[in-house]
């Protein structure tokens, strides 16, 4: 009974029944709870014993020694969770988790973490240790429960270990260590009977701990206990509990729609995901001229391939870099491709015709209440797309006047998106002083290296190809970016 008695934790040697035991309360908190009522995370550090009890709808996540991205995800929302609900137990003037959920329309649920080997723990870090600390210190009153084993008494401290009422010896090697735990017994646990062990009551009891399926060697309990889980998780019609979200190694377009935020809108360019929540992050080209800036070799491109995906079958107009690292789109249905001064000087010619036809379309109708950018949107989209602005601007002898064709085109409702080399800096050209100016971009490589958004508080320099940050009104979110497959 988590509710009435806290944490639990059980001590033994190696082999003598701990996975066992934990095994035994997941599944039997299970089969008696719903997965609205009651979520497991197994913080499995021991031998991977508990790992069956991954498909259990109720196991929100299950970690091992080396999924420290995950380890660390999983810190932060449970520690949330106990900031969200110390602000709701004081709202609600009630002291524990039984008197909330008697008194409010819509109870919590209760959070068991199973952690199994707790001697373990250093290796993944001092955060880890401070954060069992503050879940036994301040989760029991708040619904969230520690249920967890070790071998020797002084592989937790004092001050963690006293946040532990319910408290179960096993057999050690050690003789002295249940007796600092539970205290002073006349009974003598036998090394040969596995799972009797010692709990401490109002006096010291002894116990015998059982198997949750009948097994004759360890293959068949694993394989009984294999169909037990199966059974339990065929039986449930709710959905899983929710799992961490952690980052893929490689991430596709075809990806995207298994993520959060996912949505599809043609002028909503999904460029990656944030690398905390996971959420799509999109470049709303019905805002803004969109503006990729960063250093080369650092996914510039690759994030204009991505855009080309979404907005494949629309009227495009690509203007590549010297590299002519986008001319396999030269012959792809609905784009006209500039990739040398004549084709760029024809691409520029039909935009400074389309803007024109648009301006008189926009002034021969009769609604005044909408701008000529909110009529050309309107009207069948168009896109532009840029590869390195300034190379453009070198192309163009520096003639800021065929330059800020562009510009007009975005004030039209044109879509238009630009990457920039980090050296972008306001000139006399309105189409490049309009991208310096822009409040949203994604910036690519080291966000140190570039001028355009501010990056207050951030140190790190990022080098990785596959990462980059979406900035929005002065807010950076660091994203996992998308590889063009």
């Amino acid at each position: 009974d988590l509710i009435k008695n806290g944490h639990l934790l059980y001590m033994a040697s190696s082999g003598y029944g701990k996975s066992v035991l934990l095994t035994n309360i997941v599944l039997g908190l299970a089969m008696k709870n719903s997965v609205r009522n009651l979520n497991f995370y197994i913080w499995d550090l021991g031998n991977s014993a508990l790992i069956p009890l991954r498909a259990l709808p109720h196991v929100a996540d299950y970690m091992s020694i080396d999924d420290s991205e995950k380890i660390g995800k999983f810190q932060k929302r449970i520690l949330d969770e106990i900031a969200d609900r110390k602000r709701k137990f004081a709202k609600a003037m009630a002291q524990n988790i039984h008197v909330y959920n008697e008194s409010q329309e819509e109870p919590l649920k209760v959070i068991a973490i199973i952690i199994d080997n707790f001697d373990t723990l250093k290796e993944t870090g001092d955060e880890s240790e401070a954060f069992v600390q503050k879940v036994a210190r301040d989760g029991a009153s708040l619904g969230i429960y520690l249920c967890v084993t070790m071998t020797r008494v002084n592989a937790m401290r004092s001050s963690v270990l006293n946040s532990f009422k319910e408290r179960i010896g096993g057999y050690n090697f050690e003789p002295g260590e249940n007796r600092t735990l539970i205290g002073r017994s006349e009974y003598s646990l036998p090394d040969d009977k596995k799972g009797r062990v010692l709990v401490k009551r109002d006096n010291v009891n002894v116990m015998q701990l059982y198997t949750p399926v009948p097994c004759k060697d360890e293959l068949s309990y694993i394989d009984n206990l294999k169909k037990l889980v199966r059974k339990v998780e065929e039986t449930s019609s709710e959905e899983r509990a929710k799992g961490i979200p952690i980052l893929p190694e490689e991430l596709y377009y075809s990806m995207l729609p298994e993520y959060p935020g996912y949505r599809e809108a043609l002028t909503e360019l999904p460029i990656g995901i944030e690398v905390e929540n996971l959420d799509v992050q999109y470049l709303n080209v019905r805002n803004e001229t969109a503006l990729i800036i960063g250093m080369g070799g650092m996914g510039r491109t690759n994030t204009l391939c991505n855009i080309l995906r979404h907005i494949q079958g629309q009227k495009v107009y690509l203007f590549d870099a010297k590299n002519m690292n986008l001319r396999m789109y030269e012959n792809e249905s609905g784009i006209v491709y500039a990739g040398d001064e004549k084709t760029i000087m024809l691409a520029l010619q039909e935009i400074k015709e389309e803007t024109d036809r648009r301006r008189e379309q926009y002034e021969q109708q009769e609604d005044i209440r909408i701008t000529l950018k909110e009529f050309g949107q309107s009207l069948k989209p168009v896109f532009v797309i840029v590869d390195i602005v300034q190379e453009l601007h070198e192309r163009l002898g520096g003639d800021d006047g065929k330059l800020d064709i562009l510009a007009d085109a975005a004030k039209s409702g044109i879509y238009v998106i630009a990457t920039a080399d980090v050296k972008l800096r306001p000139r006399n050209s309105e189409f490049l002083n309009m991208l310096a100016e822009s409040k949203c971009g994604l910036i690519v490589g080291n966000i140190r290296e570039q001028g355009i958004f501010s990056y207050t508080g951030l140190r790190e320099e990022n080098r990785r190809v596959d990462l980059g940050y979406y900035h929005e009104k002065g807010v950076n979110r660091k994203i996992k970016l998308i590889t063009h497959e």
